[in-house]
This record gives C-alpha cells, structure tokens and sequence, in this order.
C-alpha cells in the first residue's frame, strides 16, 4: 500500500511538471503572435568618406582635366588688401582631352572661367588687368595646356585653415583644404601642343560666323623689354601683337568682341593684358589695325595665339602659330 502511494505521489508530480511546460509553451506561442512591432535590425550602410587634397597634390577628374592646389598665400599689398585679410589662392588646372569634339566641351568652355572656384569663407574680388600679379584667371585652357588660375578673396573669419570646392560642369567636386602660408612652385614644364588646324602670322583669317564677318591677321609679334609703370608683371613676360582687321562697316565693329590667350613653349597659357596704347586703333582703308599685349610665364621664342571672338569659346577658336619670335 506504501509503494503505491509513493508510485501515484510520483505520477502526479510527472503530470504536473508537464502541465507547466505546456502553459510556458502556450504563454510563448501568445507573445510571438501578438500585435506588438517586429524590430528587424539592418546592417549599417557604410558610407565611403570623400577624399580631401592638399597643397601640391595633383587630382586627375576622368580623362578630362587634371588640377593642382599650388597654395594659399597672404596679399599684404594694401592697395590690394584694402584693410582686411586678403588672400591669393592659386590652381593650376589641365586640360587632357576636352576639345571641341568632346562631348563636354560646350559645358566646360559655357562656364565663366573655365571652371568655378567655391570657398566657404570670402568674398572674391575682381583682378585688375593692369596688375598681373593678382586674381588672373584663364578665361579658357585650350586641350593639351595648362593654366596658372590666380583667385583673391577677402577673408573676414579670421580663419588660418580653407575649405576649397573646385566644381566641374558633370557635378563631380573636387575637394581642398590648405593653411594660409601653404604654397609649391607651380610645375610650368610641358610641350607646346600641335593643333591639326592653325595659321601663319600674315595669314588671314576669316570669320565667318561672327556676327558681322570681318577678317583678321597678326602682323607682328614682338617681347616688350619696357612698358608703362602702371602695368605690372611680376615675373612674367610680355609680348605687344599686332592685328589688322578688314570690316565691312567700320561703324558697327566693336573691339570689345574677342579675347587672345598665349601659349607658351611649355604649353602653359598666359593672360590677356588690356593695355591701351596712345595712337591706337589706327585707321585702315578697310578697317583698323590695333596692339593686343599678352604675358606668358615662361620666355618664349615661339607663341600659339588661341583667338576667340564674342568670349563664346564653345563655338571654337582660331589658333596661330608664331615662330622666331624677336
């Protein structure tokens, strides 16, 4: 009789636990099911940081352009500072295969410059073509050259560390950052590039899809060893190029249409200086002959002249081979 009290005690204990289990499994089942949220927990996106460049360091962009941080400097010229903190921040930009059958082309030579400058802190200001030495900018780089891009910003934040974005015509954006006081010699060393389609000095050349055809020519090209006080160079030089123009209406000619840019025998690109001389534009019998003054970096016995009229480069430019230059 005691064993079999022992074997129901047993029994019941066994029927019990179960009893248990089986509610903790229904209570589980309940709380899967209800209507509370599921959190699905996702990976992190991992997002690539973008890269930052320094001074010197030279970011090729696709096939199309190559540019180069050359430096931060501080202009303590007070006809140009003007009592604040102004600086000259210079790039040197290249242009590997953005010709005129690039399909970019119009969209690279559309924009004011080239290519725009963007930093964060500044108000740019505009060069003075009569001071070399400060905010030049290259109005176009012709493919297989380079430009030396000189930009002023007057900088109020106090700041001694700039953010630069230098943004293309596609959206990409290059970017910088630089110390005030950060600055490499500019690499000016190249070729003069070779242009399938170029003329001779004496040869005229015809416009025809200007808005009033004219033709024009280089007549001579020569170094200039002096010129004014008010033009300063700095260590550039200076070339005085002589252009005839036949017009058919002499009235409605604007000398305003067209811009010159120089390339040296390096392959670099200079500035147009805007200089006018006394005595110019003389009168032709069929039109005017005027001086164009340019500057290259490097002093050259030969020039290439990239002549664009109406600053609508997009339309293309006429190039002009000078040789034996004296």
């Amino acid at each position: 009789m005691k064993k079999l009290s022992i074997i129901i005690t047993l029994l019941a204990m066994v029927i019990s636990a179960g009893c248990n289990k089986t509610e903790n499994t229904l209570e589980s089942d309940v709380e899967t099911n209800s209507d509370k949220p599921t959190i699905i927990r996702k990976e992190k996106e991992v997002v690539e940081e973008k890269a930052v460049y320094g001074v010197g360091d030279r970011v090729q962009v696709r096939g199309d352009y190559a540019v180069t941080l050359i430096g931060v400097t501080e202009i303590t010229d007070a006809e140009i500072s003007n009592g604040t903190q102004t600086l000259l921040i210079e790039f040197l930009y290249e242009n590997i295969s953005i010709d005129e059958n690039h399909p970019v082309h119009k969209l690279e030579t559309s924009q004011s410059n080239g290519f725009e400058l963007g930093l964060n802190d500044g108000v740019p200001s505009i060069g003075d073509s009569m001071d070399l030495s400060y905010s030049q900018v290259v109005q176009h780089t012709p493919v297989g050259t380079k430009s030396l891009q000189k930009f002023v910003y007057h900088n109020e934040s106090g700041k001694k560390r700039f953010d630069f974005r230098f943004p293309d015509y596609q959206g990409e954006s290059t970017e910088f950052q630089a110390d005030i006081g950060e600055r490499i010699i500019a690499d000016m060393k190249g070729k003069m590039p070779e242009y399938k389609k170029s003329y001779k000095i004496g040869e005229p050349m015809i416009l025809v899809d200007a808005k009033i055809d004219y033709t024009i020519t280089v007549d001579s090209v020569r170094k200039m060893d002096t010129y004014p006080e008010d033009l300063r160079i700095g260590d550039l030089f200076l070339y005085e190029v002589l252009m005839s123009y036949s017009v058919p209406d002499k009235d409605k000619f604007s000398f305003n249409r067209f811009d010159l840019i120089p390339i040296d025998e390096m392959g670099n690109t200079g500035y147009t200086v805007y200089w006018k001389k006394e005595g110019y534009p003389v009168e032709l019998e069929d039109g005017f002959q005027i001086p164009m003054y340019v500057a290259t970096h490097i002093d050259s016995n030969k020039l290439i002249l990239y002549y664009t009229q109406d600053y609508q480069v997009e339309k293309g430019g006429y190039f002009i081979e000078i040789d034996d230059i004296k």
